[in-house]
């Protein structure tokens, strides 16, 4: 699913950290949607687009 790490890429349990900008591998992402639990890559998400009653208070601010 993923390419560009190096063959021993975990060491002792752990994987080291990138020192460069970004996941530090390239998702493959025809590798992705083979191996979807449920068809759909990236559609579109629209029960974001409206506030959750209950978590939505237009009137509080979050900043104090």
């Amino acid at each position: 699913l993923v390419t560009g790490l190096e063959d021993a890429y975990m060491e002792g349990g752990f994987v080291a950290v990138p020192d460069k900008p970004g996941l530090g591998v390239d998702l493959n992402l025809e590798g992705i949607e083979a191996n979807l639990r449920f068809p759909g890559l990236f559609e579109p998400t629209d029960e974001w687009n409206n506030p959750k009653l209950g978590f939505w208070q237009p009137d509080r601010r979050w900043d104090k």
